[in-house]
């Protein structure tokens, strides 16, 4: 058997997919095969290049013309995988089931069914959660940051955190009350420390 298909293979691939409801077989293997065409063919390609005469141009055409159709092959063969993936993936958050089909996907459809599993499921909850009685302030109460007094133990350059809120420059022997993620930052690099944990001792 051939370490890569021919045209007429990954043509006959699109045409399974388009033709049938379900997901077709596409394994890892069939994939290496699809690599190797196209690494051979623009081999060909370029050795077509270096070789001149009017023979050796309609070649070039050729080749040309045969991967790009190859390529549009694919892609259409992907997005009709793609089409079938969401639809599983629907099917699977609206019937609420717990088993997840992965049958017939590679490995990067299986990540792909998988994460939109999860985000349709987060989109659905956040939906709904709107439309309850929780007050917005309680929520986003959750997701704000809190702050910590520390000590600066050198000169600090103006800092800025993830909301782009500024802060400093500061001098050592500075106390900042500055947000947990800059003040763990600068506390993890021994440039400063935190207020509550000076001159504790253990025991």
């Amino acid at each position: 058997m051939s370490d890569n298909l021919t045209y007429e293979e990954i043509y006959e691939l699109l045409m399974k997919e388009k033709n049938s409801t379900d997901l077709q077989a596409l394994d890892e293997k069939t994939l290496e095969k699809i690599r190797n065409y196209f690494a051979s063919k623009d081999d060909l390609a370029s050795k077509q290049k270096e070789s001149t005469g009017f023979f050796n141009s309609k070649k070039q055409e050729r080749i040309a013309s045969e991967i790009n159709n190859a390529k549009r092959a694919l892609k259409d063969l992907y997005e009709k995988r793609e089409r079938k993936i969401i639809n599983r993936a629907l099917f699977s958050v609206r019937t609420n089931s717990k088993v997840k089909d992965t049958t017939n996907m590679t490995n990067n459809e299986i990540k792909l069914y998988k994460n939109l599993i999860v985000e349709l499921q987060n989109s659905n909850k956040e939906f709904f959660d709107n439309l309850s009685n929780k007050k917005p302030k309680e929520l986003k109460a959750k997701f704000q940051s809190k702050n910590m007094l520390i000590r600066l133990t050198d000169n600090i350059p103006e800092l800025t955190d993830t909301k782009l809120n500024k802060y400093g420059p500061f001098e050592a022997e500075d106390v900042a009350n500055l947000p947990d993620e800059l003040a763990d930052l600068l506390i993890s690099q021994k440039k400063a420390i935190k207020i509550k944990d000076e001159g504790s001792k253990t025991s």
